[in-house]
Order: structure tokens, then sequence, then C-alpha cells
């Protein structure tokens, strides 16, 4: 193919949606990767394509008039850029004060990201947005009914998430305990999810009680000594 048919070719495959270059089926265009990256380059260049400040991911420019004026209004944001990379289809999860504030718990605004995620295999810091974003592997493999549990927990194992102003640390456990439990998170799910951490945040898990909220409620069955 040439330039203009490998445009074609991305356009009818992904339009609008942001994609990655991982997602080009090299075979399909009959085209090195050398010279993939030359058509890539050329087309965000021209305009054609936006890319992000993760390398590697595109989307189709959009044109549209405001107030008189010709510009780009579909480039994707922070939030749908993370989604799509670590956090969709239940692949990941915001944790840290991101959980703190979306529980109501503090109104601080985060500084920086954090995001656990399926989608890496070991810690990965960027700036996206000039918001730093840090994304890092999870202990155990993330489903929709464990989600939260393990936001929660990679929540705590940081320093200084009790510690919010006006809630008593049981209180903020207690609200962390409520928000996994209402996704019905199995004993035995929640038992892989808790062995799967290291000792030392096993035990600050059991000193701060989200164990025994999750563990022990509706008398189920303990897993620990």
């Amino acid at each position: 193919m040439d330039s203009e048919q490998v445009q074609e070719y991305l356009f009818n495959q992904f339009q609008y949606k942001l994609f990655s270059k991982r997602d080009i089926d090299i075979s399909q265009i009959q085209m090195d990767n050398k010279h993939l990256n030359t058509v890539l380059n050329r087309l965000v260049k021209q305009k054609i394509l936006l890319s992000f400040d993760i390398p590697g991911i595109y989307q189709f420019t959009k044109w549209g008039q405001v107030f008189g004026n010709n510009v780009i209004i579909n480039k994707a944001g922070r939030d749908e850029l993370l989604s799509f990379m670590y956090i969709g289809n239940n692949s990941g999860y915001y944790y840290g004060n991101s959980l703190l504030e979306y529980l109501g718990i503090s109104t601080q605004i985060p500084r920086v990201l954090f995001i656990g995620s399926n989608n890496v295999t070991r810690k990965l810091e960027k700036t996206i947005d000039q918001l730093p974003v840090t994304i890092t592997p999870t202990y155990c493999s993330i489903t929709s009914s464990n989600k939260r549990l393990l936001q929660v927990l990679d929540t705590l194992a940081m320093p200084g998430m009790t510690s919010v102003e006006g809630y008593s640390e049981n209180e903020v456990v207690e609200k962390m305990a409520k928000y996994v439990l209402s996704t019905n998170i199995s004993n035995n799910e929640a038992r892989q999810a808790f062995l799967s951490y290291p000792g030392t945040k096993l035990k600050k898990f059991v000193r701060l009680g989200i164990y025994d909220k999750i563990i022990f409620k509706d008398n189920r069955v303990p897993i620990l000594n």
C-alpha cells in the first residue's frame, strides 16, 4: 500500500477512536515497521492524525467550527487516554487520593494519579497533560468482582491514606469496606486478593481492620490464624 491507501485503511479500521500502533495489522498494509512509522509521523505532521503524551497512540483528527474558527473538536482527554491504555474493560483502576476523592472522604485534588493495571508488568511513570501518572502492576489479576478490593488495598498500602481531616481511621476503613462489599465479592476471591500481597502489607490490612470487615462480613469463614 502507498501512504494514501494506508491512511484509508486505518480510517476504515478505527474511525475517530483511539488506536495503538500495536493494533495495526502490518500484514494487511504490506509495509514494514520502519515505513509505517514514516507514514504515521507524516500524518501527524499533516494534522490528519493526533498523537499523545503516550507514544504509539493515535486518533484521526475531526475538525469543526467554533466561533467561526476551524478547530480540532475530538482530541481525547487524559481520562479517555488512560482508560484506553490501562483501565478500560476492568483492566485497571485509580487508587490513592483519587479513591478518597471518589468516596467523598477527601476533597484534595490528586497531585499524582496512581493506577493499578493488568496491562503493565513493571512500574511506569508518565506525565499526561502536565499531570504525573504512576502505573503499577497488581499483585493479582484484576477482575470485575475483585477490582474494588484491590483498589482499596492498594490505597491502604500507601502511607497516610487513613489520616483524613474530619474522619477517624475506622470511619475511613468502614467507608472503603462498604465500597468493596457493594460488589458481593466472594470469600474465596477476597482470600486470594488479600494473600497475594506481601506479608508486611497483609499485616497492615489486619491492623487497620479492613481484613475483618471483608472476610468476617455475614459470618464469613476466617482465613488467617
